[in-house]
């Protein structure tokens, strides 16, 4: 793992340690290496006002500022529904 790879890592699981009202955070790096450097990021919040205070706070901000220097990538963003 390259040293800008794996400060991605840590910096997108350190960001889901510190964020409040996150019920689930899952930072992993993807199994087919043949797809390039993909680290994927998957957060489960309590609820809506959880995940908005998230996006605002300076710590996702800067999350944000990092990952633009280093990446290709596709972010989205998305309800689960409870049944």
């Amino acid at each position: 793992m390259t040293q800008t790879r794996a400060k991605a890592v840590n910096l997108l699981q350190e960001l889901g340690q510190s964020a409040v009202g996150v019920r689930e955070w899952v930072v992993t790096e993807s199994l087919d290496s043949r797809k390039g450097d993909v680290i994927v990021e998957n957060g489960l919040f309590e609820n809506q006002a959880a995940f908005e205070e998230f996006r605002a706070s300076e710590a996702h901000l800067e999350a944000g500022k990092f990952m633009q220097e280093i990446a290709d990538w596709l972010v989205g963003d998305y309800l689960e529904h409870q049944k």
